[in-house]
């Protein structure tokens, strides 16, 4: 009985090795991308300061002042509120070496205006859609196993 239990454990470990070492192994981290469309989007979450148009909403102007003879509204303060989750189109033509990106963004929100009244401030509200389009071209400028940053070579020209 012994023997069979030394033999058993021993079954059990040869088989635990042989199921742990047979795992997939994998030389790039799940963070390298493995198309080039997937690695051009990655390069532009990177630039996102280009491929953004969001980024100036909610801040005040305090500027104040009319914008024009047709303006009723003698605004002291104005701010624009973005509504979560706008619309974004990603067009991305490979050609060669050369990728040829759209990026169309739609945005919804509010505009908000506050103009000063004889005694108190006036808030007045209007609804908005700003459409913002980037464009951009991406080059194959490295190999894509020798790429120093993990981007297939791709590079934002």
């Amino acid at each position: 009985m012994k023997q069979f239990l030394k033999n058993a454990g021993f079954l059990v470990c040869v088989l635990g090795l042989v199921l742990w070492g047979c795992s997939e192994n994998s030389t790039e981290p799940d963070t390298y991308p493995k198309t080039d469309k997937e690695a051009i989007n990655m390069l532009m979450e990177e630039n996102s300061s280009y491929f953004n148009i969001q980024t100036h909403y909610g801040e005040e102007d305090t500027t104040g002042g009319k914008y024009g003879k047709s303006s009723y509204i003698n605004t002291c303060f104005w701010y624009r509120e973005l509504h979560a989750y706008p619309s974004i189109n990603i067009t991305i033509d490979i050609v060669g070496d050369s990728a040829y990106v759209t990026w169309i963004g739609t945005h919804n929100g509010i505009l908000h205006l506050f103009a000063p009244d004889t005694d108190t401030i006036l808030h007045f509200k209007k609804d908005f859609t700003d459409k913002g389009e980037r464009y951009a071209v991406f080059k194959r400028i490295y190999p894509v196993d020798n790429d120093s940053i993990h981007r297939r070579g791709w590079r934002l020209v």
